[in-house]
């Protein structure tokens, strides 16, 4: 009985001091196996960055993260031909759009208000007829025209003075807001514009990455207009 436990404990020991060693040896020919290169850089943004080559070079490398349609240039020509053809279009065109509300608020405003007292004028100083039209005989058909015509000189009516006031003021203000919307929305395509080329040459961000495997360094710009 002593024997044969004798013999178990030194097969154990045995087995175990060879798993032992043929553990070493399986880590030691792996360690040894060449390994996958790091990645050169991480993933920055949106972009994934690569070594440079050649190594120690600095490449940069813009990309318009976030594209935005009010990025267009506008026309300065096309922006006051908007506006002559209905004031504060150009205005709008612009993306300047209280400007273009204001513009064709004064001037729409100006035309009802010359318009309102124009009819009133008409209204007190024409007079209306009705015509019973006749065939080639003189004989009546039955149907009547009505028909407006303005009175003699000496029966017209003016409006009052402060209506006339009114009215001039409405016609100058009319004019004015509408030469003001030509020149001012020209002038708005090229605000525009400016600050377009403020916000290009101004990056949002700047993000820098650095390989220690090739050396090489890599810098981003993140441009957002």
């Amino acid at each position: 009985m002593t024997s044969t436990l004798r013999t178990a404990i030194v097969a154990a020991f045995t087995g175990l001091l060879a798993a032992t060693c043929f553990a070493q040896t399986s880590d030691t020919a792996q360690a040894s196996q060449p390994q996958p290169p790091a990645p050169a850089a991480e993933v920055i943004g949106v972009d994934t960055l690569k070594a440079a080559s050649p190594p120690n070079v600095v490449v940069l490398q813009p990309k318009v993260v976030r594209y935005n349609y009010n990025a267009i240039p506008k026309d300065p020509l096309a922006s006051a031909l908007f506006s002559a053809t209905i004031p504060g279009t150009g205005q709008l065109y612009n993306r300047e759009f209280g400007r273009g509300f204001a513009t064709a608020a004064v001037f729409y405003g100006s035309v009802l208000v010359a318009q309102y007292y124009a009819k009133k004028w008409t209204a007190m100083n024409t007079d209306t007829f009705f015509v019973a039209e006749t065939d080639e005989d003189g004989s009546p058909t039955g149907q009547v025209h009505r028909a407006t015509a303005l009175k003699p000189d000496a029966q017209l009516v003016g409006l009052k003075p402060g209506e006339k006031v009114l009215v001039v003021g409405a016609c100058i203000t009319a004019v004015a807001s509408y030469v003001f919307g030509i020149v001012d929305a020209a002038r708005g395509a090229k605000r525009f514009n400016e600050k377009i080329l403020l916000s290009r040459l101004a990056p949002d961000g700047v993000d820098v990455a650095f390989s220690p495997a090739s050396s090489a360094m890599r810098v981003q710009a993140r441009y957002s207009f």
